[in-house]
């Protein structure tokens, strides 16, 4: 599954980030049950403030779902959102494509990914091994430009996984 959990912050100030408040606590439970109800094996999310508030929600509200691994890279996004895994088969490869730089109409240099493209290889049952990749594109505020730049990580991505699945049929 992938899900937008929606800004899961601490709500402590990290140094060099735009200002952040917690999570409500009803909206904690309420992910939490959502998350039951989804029921699923792995479960990409995006709007995830670091490793540690992803596994303080995971020990807190999730105990019983089985989610050993977790897996989160800090990303590019100035309020510290970034992409995270959770994952109930054993994680044995971790990449980041948060450095990969690629042209934006309009801007004179080449950009990253406004948070982070994460790929994850995981051994799942009857050893199988498949490659999961959560990103999270910009987000659409900001007209017109933030939509220039959403379609150009989109590409950016399509030629990441396509370069994937081509050397991994």
């Amino acid at each position: 599954a992938t899900y937008n959990i929606r800004n899961l912050f601490d709500g402590i100030q990290d140094p060099g980030k735009e200002p952040e408040q917690a999570k409500p606590e009803k909206e904690k439970v309420a992910l939490s049950q959502a998350m039951h109800d989804i029921n699923a094996d792995i479960v990409g999310m995006q709007e995830v403030e670091s490793k540690a508030t992803l596994t303080q929600f995971r020990d807190k509200y999730l105990t019983d779902m089985g989610y050993r691994e977790v897996v989160l890279i800090e990303g590019n996004d100035t309020r510290g959102i970034d992409v995270a895994l959770f994952s109930r088969y054993p994680v044995t490869a971790v990449k980041s494509h948060k450095e990969v730089r690629f042209p934006v109409p309009g801007e004179a240099q080449p950009v990253g990914f406004s948070r982070d493209l994460l790929q994850v290889r995981i051994q799942g049952p009857n050893n199988y091994a498949l490659t999961v990749f959560v990103l999270h594109l910009k987000s659409q505020h900001g007209g017109d430009e933030a939509d220039v730049r959403r379609e150009a990580e989109a590409r950016a991505a399509q030629q990441i996984i396509g370069a994937f699945q081509k050397a991994n049929p």
